[in-house]
């Protein structure tokens, strides 16, 4: 049996805490992509489709958690001024 030393199971315990938290956020980001791309979809078709292609280069999860408040219509409607 191997002997581990207190300080290296705490390192060990703290490297999968943090490994398990990292897991989570991306998992958060995905179901929150997820859920705006239908949204979206479901709401202004195509359109809304090529809007998604754009939130869905934000890297961080507090700016794609603001992105869910595209859905509303006033915000959508000065993107699509936008882009047309």
């Amino acid at each position: 049996m191997l002997y581990m030393t207190m300080a290296e199971r705490i390192g060990i315990e703290k490297g999968i805490l943090e490994g398990i938290e990292k897991g989570m956020q991306q998992g958060l980001k995905q179901g929150l992509l997820e859920a705006i791309e239908l949204g979206l979809k479901l709401k202004f078709k195509t359109k809304g489709l090529k809007l998604f292609s754009e939130v869905s280069k934000i890297n961080d999860k507090d700016a794609v958690e603001t992105a869910k408040d595209l859905s509303k219509i006033e915000i959508m409607n000065l993107f699509f001024i936008r882009a047309s």
